[in-house]
């Protein structure tokens, strides 16, 4: 009697599984050649990475949290200008590298498992990178420069109501920050990074 044979069952590997990584994009990624930038976001903070593929696996070659903006009384929140002001910082790390023997000219977005959209933080971080010098494929209308200000953000403050304003922003008017000045602001901001 022959052995029976039917359909093969693989199991995915466990990231895959668990909806955490997409090595069909990632091998694309690869295949380039070129060092990535990671963009990672949670709820409070975003996370910008430059990494290189070596043989024993990715090695970070320059990384900067949103709470590094802090030192240039910046409030770290999850938003465009703060995604914008991170890409400027980066930049200015990979620029240091430089002098180490370390030379990065382009780099490849890496957004992982999040949905593309326009406006999105991940192409902040991105474009901050392509006007720092550092080519970056993008398409330059996926963000617009009144976003990256902060301008929605004091529009939208300027809408609500006090009780509604103070609730929404509590963290700006804890630190003492204007939210309806906050284009102004992220100037001065961009200014310090670019000059430090």
């Amino acid at each position: 009697m022959g052995k029976a044979t039917g359909p093969k069952y693989s199991v995915s590997f466990r990231r895959r599984r668990e909806n955490i990584t997409d090595y069909r994009a990632r091998v694309n990624l690869l295949k380039s050649g070129l060092p990535r930038l990671v963009v990672r976001k949670s709820n409070k903070y975003l996370l910008a990475q430059i990494y290189e593929l070596s043989e024993q696996g990715d090695r970070v070659l320059a990384q900067v949290s949103a709470k590094d903006l802090k030192k240039y009384a910046w409030l770290p929140k999850c938003n465009t200008p703060t995604a914008y002001l991170l890409g400027l910082l980066l930049a200015k790390k990979v620029k240091t590298l430089k002098g180490q023997g370390e030379k990065i000219d382009k780099v490849i977005l890496d957004i992982g498992r999040y949905t593309s959209s326009k406006n999105s933080n991940l192409f902040a971080v991105a474009k901050a990178l392509k006007d720092s010098g550092i080519e970056c494929p993008l398409a330059q209308e996926q963000i617009s420069d009144d976003r990256i200000k902060g301008v929605h953000i004091a529009k939208y403050a300027e809408t609500l109501d006090d009780s509604t304003f103070k609730s929404r922003f509590s963290e700006y008017l804890k630190n003492q920050i204007d939210v309806k000045r906050l284009p102004e602001l992220f100037d001065q901001v961009k200014l310090k990074i670019l000059e430090s």
